[in-house]
Order: structure tokens, then sequence, then C-alpha cells
């Protein structure tokens, strides 16, 4: 089969425009002004292009044309998935491609096409995934955002999967590990790239989850701990009443009253 793509010098993933403009070119190239060809050869060269272009050139000739090509590559062992996605420039293929490389530890590539999209797309991502896709992307996505430092992007993922996680179960006994993971990047990592209220404001998240009584002390007390060390005293002051009012018995606590004024009174309810 004639690979009309290596005649005009294209890509699978060329537009209708690219096409038109590898065609010009190639014409120009076989002009008798230009060409060090003598007739006998140009002459067929020309007739392939022209046969090219007319497929390739026409929007549902190349569909039908594109169907049998990637097959005929299939079969030889040709067709490389990764390019085909990249080649496609829509959205739908670029979120595939996302996954595909997430999937073969390519956290780079990865997280370029993921921000290519952010800015391509008005509507969510991983709508344009299956569910089953949707959950391991961005599960990964997290973990590899988690793995470059961008620790506020990872948390608001992982808070994605657990979200989805309680509407309809995919991960299940694996959402223990999602939540240790929220636990250690809101609480302990985001601590060195965010700033104090980045922090905060992805641990009032996790409080709002209501996953336990103990783990919404320990959540409000990591928040009493971030206010006092920028000095907000009262702020500090009132995030450890409410994470006493979840956990009187919560520990290491102490010096923490101390410094905040809260003395062994009752807790106001």
């Amino acid at each position: 089969m004639e690979n009309y793509y290596d005649v005009l010098g294209a890509d699978l993933g060329y537009s209708q425009e690219q096409i038109k403009r590898c065609f010009r070119q190639r014409a120009k190239e076989l002009h008798p002004d230009l060409t060090i060809l003598d007739g006998d050869q140009a002459e067929p060269r020309m007739r392939r292009l022209l046969e090219a272009y007319s497929v390739l050139g026409d929007l549902n000739r190349r569909r039908d044309y594109d169907l049998v090509h990637r097959a005929s590559l299939r079969r030889r062992g040709r067709f490389d998935y990764r390019s085909f996605l990249r080649s496609q420039r829509d959205p739908e293929s670029l979120a595939k491609l996302v996954l595909y490389d997430l999937m073969r530890s390519r956290d780079e590539e990865a997280l370029s096409t993921y921000g290519e999209l952010e800015g391509k797309i008005e509507s969510d991502l991983f709508a344009l995934l299956k569910y089953d896709d949707f959950m391991d992307c961005c599960f990964l996505l997290a973990e590899a955002f988690e793995r470059d430092g961008d620790y506020d992007k990872a948390c608001g993922l992982y808070l994605r999967v657990y979200r989805e996680e309680t509407a309809r179960p995919y991960f299940r006994h694996f959402i223990a590990e999602v939540v240790e993971r929220m636990r250690i990047v809101a609480c302990f990592k985001m601590d060195s790239r965010a700033t104090p209220l980045d922090s905060i404001r992805r641990i009032e998240e996790l409080i709002e989850l209501k996953l336990s009584d103990r783990e919404s002390a320990f959540f409000c007390k990591r928040i009493a701990e971030i206010y006092s060390d920028v000095g907000e005293l009262e702020e500090a002051r009132r995030y450890l009443e409410r994470a006493l009012r979840f956990n009187d018995r919560i520990v290491g606590v102490k010096k923490l009253k101390e410094r905040v004024g809260l003395h062994e009174a009752v807790i106001p309810a």
C-alpha cells in the first residue's frame, strides 16, 4: 500500500492546512525550473504526488485512507501509539497521552502535556477519559506532582480521588493509602513550598472530609501549629480548642497550649 504521507513528506497528525503546505512544497521541488530530475523521472513523481494529495487533501477520503493506513502500520509493527496520540492534538487524545506517559513513569512528559491541556480546554480534563482511566490518571498525576514538588496540585488531586471514591468506589481498600498521602502532603510537605495560608486551606479541606474525630483533631492541631509559627496566636488558640473538642486526649499539645495561652480549663463547646 502506497504511503501517501511519505509521498507528501507529512505526518499522520498534520492538519489539512499542513497537508496543503506539504503538497505545495513538494510540487515546487518538481517544477521544471527547479528540479534536477529529467522529465522521465519528474513526471511519475508528480503523478504520485497528485494522487497522494487527491486523497489526503480531501477530508472524507483521508479518514477512509487513515483507517487502512493505521491497520497496515500495526501489521508491520511500525505503529507508535504514543506518537499517534501526540500527533492528534485534540484534547481527548492528549488526555490519553497524559495517562500513557504516567503509566510508563514519564513524569516530565505527562506533566508537560497536562499543563498544555489545562490552558487549552475549559472543561474538566478528566471528563475526556473513561471513569477507570480517570481514577488511575488522577492518582498517578498526583504522585507525579508530589515527586515534582508541586504539593498544592498533588494534594488537590488526591482530594479529587478521595471524593470520587466516596461517590463511586473504584480503589476500595487502597483508598486508605490515598488518605495517608493527603495527610502527609497537606500537613508536612506543603510547608516547604507553599505559604502558610495555602497549607491551612488544604488542611481545612481535609477537615471537611470528616474522616474521623481523631483525624480531625490532628488536622486542627496542625493548623494551630502553623498559626503559632507565624505569630497568629489567637487563631492558633482557636484551632487548638477545636482540636481538643474533637479529641480531648490528643497528644503533643502541652507546649502549644502554653504558647497560645490555653490553660487546662474546660474547652468551650
